[in-house]
């Protein structure tokens, strides 16, 4: 939500700007350990997944990218889940769907990053 961003910097489009590319860097590392921890099948993946789930979340959250939030917080609570059932090498599917639904919406932030700047001042005026 460009509007929830911007009050976010106190309407400052080059901090808006600066965070977004710094947050996108970060969102991105978080889902590239996740697959990397789901594809090894290590005996620990479900809780790695968990834990970048929930940074992804709280970045999200603190750059006003809604859906990618709501998206990491349902796959937060997933982990939750899988995690007090006894995650199965049959959930790491669904997990790896997961990394690839969190990884496209990365991507679709990161597209509209190319543009923000622009976008930002034109929701200014």
């Amino acid at each position: 939500n460009i509007a929830d961003l911007l009050e976010i910097v106190d309407d400052d489009v080059d901090f808006a700007v600066e965070l977004l590319g710094e947050g996108l860097g970060e969102m991105a590392g978080h889902v590239d350990k996740m697959r990397e921890g789901v594809t090894a099948a290590a005996d620990d993946w479900c809780t790695r997944f968990k834990h970048g789930a929930h940074s992804i979340k709280g970045v999200a959250g603190n750059l006003g990218l809604e859906r990618l939030q709501r998206t990491a917080g349902r796959a937060e609570t997933w982990a939750r889940e899988k995690i007090a059932d006894g995650a199965a090498d049959a959930d790491a599917a669904a997990a790896r769907e997961t990394c690839d639904r969190l990884g496209a919406l990365v991507d679709e932030v990161k597209a509209w990053n190319e543009t923000a700047r622009e976008t930002l001042t034109a929701f200014q005026k």
